[in-house]
């Protein structure tokens, strides 16, 4: 039986080492704590150091462009679980920093900005001529 507190779901394709299994291990417990949630910013703490070959899956959808760093080095990030965030986890991680980033959806905010920037200059000169034009 399939159990998701002790078994990942990752593609065949994913960046994180897995390896296929005839049973399912016990789960591991791991107590993780959320330090930090902010848009595009999660940092974890581990209670405890978890075994070589873990994974770390974050209830958070992935999306190219989340990174993260395992104590402070760099991390593989990969999809987990069909949606979800996977890290993989040396012998010793204790902290877990995600980031998104992704050029392409910074791009879309500045030009949504603009964009609201200069309906904003069309209303307003609208107005004002509006108000300036001769009742005849």
């Amino acid at each position: 039986q399939f159990d998701p507190t002790s078994i990942a779901i990752l593609d065949t394709n994913s960046a994180i080492p897995a390896q296929q299994i005839k049973a399912p291990p016990p789960p591991l417990r791991v107590p993780v704590r959320v330090t930090r949630y902010a848009p595009g910013q999660i940092d974890l703490q581990l209670d405890s150091a978890p075994p070589a070959g873990s994974a770390l899956i974050v209830s958070e959808n992935y999306f190219p462009g989340w990174t993260a760093a395992v104590d402070g080095r760099a991390a593989l990030v990969d999809r987990a679980e069909y949606n979800l965030i996977g890290v993989q986890l040396p012998a010793s991680a204790r902290q877990v920093s995600l980031r998104f980033d992704d050029p392409a959806y910074e791009r879309g905010k500045v030009i949504t900005l603009l964009a609201l920037v200069a309906s904003l200059i069309l209303v307003a000169v609208g107005v004002v001529r509006g108000r300036t034009r001769d009742p005849a």
